[in-house]
């Protein structure tokens, strides 16, 4: 299965807020997660993920959101930047997002799309192409 590593501003904080909404939410206390379902948009400072459906993990103790696992029709919006996928997984006290299944990355006129398991960030400016080389993408 594809997947990619897309790094957000390392300046980002776990702390900081994440807004979702959703038609549907399910709350579990006991496991210290919430189930957000269809049409899930979740909007942090730098960036925008939308899913059908997202899972937030987070701490029992500061209520701060520690991970984010998002499904069905995933999109990130960053700047001049959207990636598509399967699935994502946002890993807040990192401030990463790591990508799954049919990867595809759109960064101003650049195009590339994921088939091969490659996991990248955007640290060394590439990302996975078909080929199975890498492509920059121009920040």
């Amino acid at each position: 299965m594809p997947v990619c590593a897309f790094s957000t501003e390392a300046a980002k904080k776990a702390s900081d807020p994440i807004v979702i909404t959703s038609k549907m939410l399910t709350i579990d206390r006991k496991n210290n997660t919430a189930v957000f379902e269809n049409s899930v948009v979740a909007e942090l400072e730098e960036m925008t993920l939308y899913a059908e459906k997202m899972i937030v993990f987070y701490d029992k103790t500061t209520g701060h959101v520690t991970r984010v696992d998002a499904s069905g029709g995933v999109k990130l919006v960053k700047k001049d930047s959207v990636v598509t996928a399967d699935e994502a997984t946002y890993y807040a006290l990192d401030d990463r997002v790591v990508f799954k299944g049919d990867l595809k990355v759109v960064d101003r006129e650049n195009s590339v799309l994921g088939e091969r398991e490659r996991p990248t960030s955007d640290r060394d400016g590439t990302l996975p192409d078909s080929e199975g080389s890498n492509s920059d993408i121009k920040k």
